[in-house]
């Protein structure tokens, strides 16, 4: 029988190690972390906010629910247009594109309702498409929220973002309210938080690897928090089952790409209680592979194996927010009565579909953590940190101690480092550098990536510094090491430029390896494939 253990949120792990391609340069000083958070709360996106509500306790089937809306800028708009749409069954009754009058209310804002009506005990969404002509310069912004519906025996929940949320919370209130067990209501959450993958059992070469790469997936494998004492005997049985494949991920494009830094689990299927066996991790081909031991404990036979690979290491944890919540998973079938001498492929493709693209997130993740510790960390990772997928979809941000994604930002890397670089900031202490916070609406006649440029340029010593990523010479790095501030190079990252969609590509950089710098919580990293719009 199957069990399943949550994965420790905040595992401080220092992991010192040797035999890096490049030699990392340790800190100066210890920098003492402040217990203050450091809050961004500015959005990596165009200078309009939207929020859509609704009276969750009005909510019925065949009844007519008016969906409150409002949009906000600081910008200077000329004309502003609106059109939802609809998915699963949710009827508009107000549906098409229809212009709004753009003249703003004392809170600089817009309001408007949409009418729906609710068909069904499905879930369902309504996304507002808003695009907003700049009246300096004649450019058009785009934006979308989406709100959504989710019905659990009888009772209707709402909120902004994704049904994920939603249907967590219907599982935490039942069992509040005593209709779920604690184990009922964990064994829920983990089917919530499966993912759906392409499996294959195709036969690949074990992986090749240099040496700072193999360092890399020795030190990211997460074992569980809690597992049973193996039963096998490697002194005596040694390492005789190899378990290998390779992992990807489907972009919005439905483009495959290799998953880096992905914890393999493998596990052993037994009667009462599943053994942990030992894990490994995805390297940047996406491949894994790993030896085990074949003993399943005195007459119990050959070990019944399966993977998991789930959407955490020892430096990042993708989860969502919950009392029952851990990193999203994927499970193989079980290899039954696996003798000492086989060799198990197991690959898999994850699809682009709500929750898959949580694994994406933690390759993104995964990158930027490498980079502080080989680069700025000495070698160890600063610990592990939960990264919240779907999250508030108020804005993305750090609280000082997890990092807030909102549901529409599933693909955007950007925003993922931009973030991280405010843990990087709390840990280091630098958040007071001279200078002042910046945000989107900062840059009101420019497009996204001029206000990235923009910030680039002034992450030296301008008004900007107060934000996370530094160039060399910045005062950011002079804080932390003035050797690492004449010495620092740019953190190995893929290009993902093909994960971009048509109205992306038109703003993303020509290059996409640059020193991840940024000017805000209203610009991200210089250098990404990067919406102009949202």
């Amino acid at each position: 029988m199957r069990t399943h253990s949550t994965v420790l949120s905040h595992l401080l792990v220092l992991v010192a190690l040797a035999g890096t391609t490049g030699a990392a340069v340790a800190p100066d000083i210890a920098m003492e972390r402040r217990e203050s958070p450091s809050i961004c709360t500015g959005a990596i996106s165009v200078p309009i906010q939207i929020s859509l509500e609704t009276v969750e306790s009005a909510l019925a089937t065949g009844g007519t629910v008016i969906v409150n809306g409002r949009i906000e800028t600081t910008a200077d708009i000329a004309s502003i247009d609106m059109e939802p749409t609809a998915r699963g069954p949710v009827q508009l009754l107000s549906a098409g594109k229809r212009p709004l009058v753009p003249t703003l209310d004392a809170n600089g804002g817009i309001n408007f309702e949409l009418p729906i009506v609710l068909n069904g005990g499905e879930p369902s969404e309504v996304t507002v498409l808003v695009e907003a002509r700049n009246a300096a310069d004649g450019m058009v912004w785009t934006k979308s929220e989406t709100i959504a519906f989710y019905n659990h025996d009888g009772r209707w929940y709402a909120g902004m973002g994704a049904v994920l949320p939603l249907q967590i919370r219907a599982i935490e209130d039942d069992f509040n309210a005593g209709r779920l067990s604690e184990e009922a209501a964990r064994e829920s959450t983990i089917r919530l938080l499966t993912v759906i993958g392409e499996s294959n059992q195709a036969s690949i070469p074990r992986p090749v690897r240099s040496g700072q790469e193999q360092e890399w997936v020795d030190a990211l494998g997460l074992r569980p928090e809690s597992v049973p004492a193996p039963n096998g005997l490697p002194g005596i049985l040694g390492s005789c089952i190899t378990i290998q494949g390779n992992v990807q991920w489907r972009d919005e494009n439905n483009l495959a790409h290799p998953a880096f830094g992905l914890s393999v689990q493998i596990w052993d299927e037994d009667t009462v209680i599943d053994e942990f066996v030992d894990v490994t991790a995805t390297d940047t081909n996406g491949n894994y592979y790993i030896e085990v031991d074949g003993d399943d404990g005195f007459g119990a036979g050959d070990r019944d194996v399966y993977v998991r690979v789930i959407s955490a290491n020892t430096a990042v944890s993708i989860e969502p927010a919950g009392i029952f919540t851990s990193p999203y998973q994927w499970e193989s079938g079980v290899y039954d009565e696996s003798p000492c001498g086989t060799t198990i492929n197991e690959s898999v493709t994850f699809v682009n579909t709500d929750p898959s693209p949580s694994m994406n997130l933690c390759e993104a993740q995964t990158w930027v953590a490498l980079y502080v510790k080989d680069r700025l960390n000495g070698g160890s990772f600063l610990g592990s940190i939960v990264c919240e997928w779907p999250g508030s979809a108020a804005s993305a941000n750090y609280d000082g101690s997890d990092i807030n994604m909102r549901p529409g930002d599933r693909w955007d890397w950007d925003v993922a480092h931009h973030e991280y670089g405010h843990y990087v900031q709390d840990v280091f202490n630098t958040e007071d550098n001279p200078g002042g916070p910046t945000s989107a609406i900062a840059f009101p006649t420019s497009t996204i990536r001029r206000a990235k440029v923009s910030a680039w340029r002034g992450a030296k010593g301008g008004p900007r510094t107060t934000e996370p990523w530094p160039r060399p010479g910045s005062t950011w790095l002079r804080r932390i090491s003035p050797a690492l501030a004449t010495s620092i190079t740019p953190i190995p990252v893929r290009a993902i430029s093909t994960m971009a969609s048509t109205r992306r590509t038109a703003m993303v950089s020509a290059k996409t390896t640059k020193w991840l710098s940024s000017g805000s919580c209203g610009t991200c990293m210089t250098g990404y494939p990067t919406a102009a719009t949202t």
